[in-house]
């Protein structure tokens, strides 16, 4: 698990800002007033970042419990 804590503070950020563009892009095509658009996109750059850091906590849970137990066998 404390191998995804790094990665995570790498990948989450940027995954976080590719968020934020993309949305900023498409909203700023569809309305005249930009403050709007960057709202929106503030707002969905935060949810990605909130989903993509709890996908990592329970990925990393998983991955740390299940299935790279070492002394546990199966069964």
């Amino acid at each position: 698990m404390l191998v995804l804590i790094p990665v995570g503070l790498v990948l989450i950020p940027i995954g976080a800002l590719m968020a934020f563009l993309i949305t900023y892009e498409e909203f700023s095509h569809h309305f005249t007033d930009k403050k709007k658009a960057l709202k929106f996109a503030i707002k969905d750059a935060v949810f990605a970042f909130i989903i993509l850091s709890l996908a990592l906590l329970v990925g990393g849970y998983f991955i740390s419990n299940f299935i790279a137990s070492p002394g546990k066998t199966p069964g």
